[in-house]
């Protein structure tokens, strides 16, 4: 008997634009279609200054989505969505810039260590 496993590499596909100026107070929206078998895990990761408890995420089958309600100039910086199987791993990455109440802009910045 031969038994054969479909299996694909996740793939990522942006729903939202890659980077986004939004204003201090309004609610910023990050999706993304993700397709693979198996069906992948998938994980975010905010700006460090931004709390795990600000975030919203949402999963129906192949979109993940991404809410921070009333966005603080903590929320500036760059999100990390994982998408992972026993196939492989993708990455994508979202740069947000949250205009602060005086029209300046805020920057906050992310670094990577490998």
């Amino acid at each position: 008997m031969i038994c054969v496993y479909n299996v694909a590499t996740p793939v990522i596909t942006y729903e939202s634009p890659m980077e986004t100026q939004i204003n201090e107070g309004e609610s910023l929206e990050l999706k993304v279609s993700i397709r693979g078998v198996p069906t992948p895990k998938v994980s975010w990761t905010p700006p460090r200054g931004l709390h795990v408890s600000d975030v919203t995420i949402d999963k129906k089958e192949k979109l993940s989505c991404l809410t921070v309600d009333d966005i603080k100039a903590n929320g500036s910086g760059t999100y990390e969505v994982v998408a992972e199987n026993g196939a492989g791993t993708a990455t994508a990455e979202f740069n947000v810039v949250v205009m602060g109440s005086f029209n300046s802009i805020v920057r906050i910045a992310t670094y990577t260590s490998s």
